[in-house]
């Protein structure tokens, strides 16, 4: 009888493995999204980290080239201004030029350097360095320029388009792609006659331009912001838009042998 008993009672039941092999699963699947939750909150802190590194380097890079230019004209209906914005024939905006009279800085927004991959109407209003095939698409690039041809216009149209191949070796990129897709998104420099200081010959600007990561099809239309999470398109783990404003006074004037 004693042995009867103990031959019914050895071993698990099935139903006492179905609830231990709903529990194992339930640990691993919690043990799964905790670790993807963690991989996402770092990918996200590294495309941030990146992104504010970068844009802190533009930033110092502009005030310090601002403040050392001249006066300058941003008046965009003149073709003699030194600042650009480059629009395709449907006046989508695909980049842009600030020529400051020693370097001019040169860049292609995010979305018309990924719609030139796979469009050559679009690829065409994209400035490269050099020409060819295996041109190479702008991000943000610094060039020696001390005539402003990189801004020069005839009727609206640029008389440059690409960074002359001479001038390839010179040019700097400032916006490296990096792991994250990382490019200029919008960039825009105002100022007004108010802003003008007579004494010293001297004017203020504003300077506000946005850097992001990530594709820009997990942004929203202008790519000033990225998706939110309740959308099926949003990146949360690389999609980073970063805003910045700078406002720098530009010009000088001589008196005696002391510069104000």
């Amino acid at each position: 009888m004693n042995q009867q008993i103990a031959k019914k009672t050895a071993g698990f039941t099935i139903i006492e493995l179905t609830l231990a092999m709903v529990f194992v699963s339930v640990l691993l699947l919690t043990i799964a999204l905790t670790i993807i939750r963690v991989a996402t909150i770092y990918n996200q802190g590294m495309t941030l980290k990146e992104v504010n590194q970068i844009s802190r380097d533009i930033n110092d890079e502009l005030r310090r080239a601002v403040a050392g230019a001249p006066v300058f004209d941003v008046s965009a209906s003149a073709d003699t201004a030194s600042y650009v914005t480059v629009k395709d024939n449907g006046g989508a905006t695909m980049g842009g030029r600030l020529c400051l009279g020693s370097y001019s800085y040169i860049w292609n927004k995010g979305k018309a350097l990924e719609d030139a991959k796979t469009n050559a109407n679009v690829n065409k209003y994209v400035a490269h360095y050099g020409v060819g095939t295996s041109a190479v698409a702008v991000r943000f690039a610094k060039v020696l320029d001390a005539g402003k041809k990189y801004c020069a216009r005839t009727d609206g149209a640029l008389t440059a388009v690409n960074i002359d191949t001479a001038d390839v070796a010179v040019a700097k990129e400032l916006l490296a792609a990096g792991d994250h897709a990382i490019a200029m998104q919008s960039f825009a420099i105002t100022t007004s006659p108010s802003a003008d200081d007579p004494q010293n010959a001297q004017r203020l600007y504003s300077v506000t331009y946005a850097i992001g990561a990530g594709a820009t099809s997990a942004m929203n239309t202008d790519q000033s912001a990225c998706l939110p999470p309740s959308d099926l398109n949003s990146d949360i783990a690389y999609c980073t838009v970063q805003q910045f404003t700078i406002t720098v006074r530009a010009g000088n004037k001589v008196v005696g042998n002391k510069v104000n």
